[in-house]
């Protein structure tokens, strides 16, 4: 599997964005063969999902876009120092707990 660190969490214009150290690479665009609404958008280095997916709740998107990544072939690590941008407060809260659980898999 190919390593990633995600250094911000971001809500940009209606999507939950991950956002890079790295530039990414090029396959990274592919992402969207799974059919999963996941997208690589090169200009902001991140992989990004939107916020209102029929029938998947706010609070299921993030660990949604870590399993389709993980599908995908990219193992994600997150930042100690991880920021948050335009998310809302009890959401940090949540995603906070999901990458606790997912990293200590």
């Amino acid at each position: 599997m190919s390593p990633e660190t995600v250094s911000q969490i971001a809500i940009i214009d209606g999507s939950l964005h991950l956002v890079l150290t790295t530039e990414g690479q090029d396959w990274h665009q592919f992402i969207y063969r799974e059919a999963r609404s996941v997208y690589w958008d090169a200009d902001r280095r991140s992989f990004k999902c939107s916020t209102s997916i029929p029938g998947l709740p706010f609070q299921a998107i993030l660990p949604h876009m870590i399993q389709v990544i993980s599908d995908f072939g990219i193992t994600l690590s997150f930042e100690w120092s991880l920021t948050f941008a335009d998310v809302p407060d009890d959401a940090t809260m949540v995603m906070r707990d999901q990458i606790k659980q997912y990293s200590s898999r």
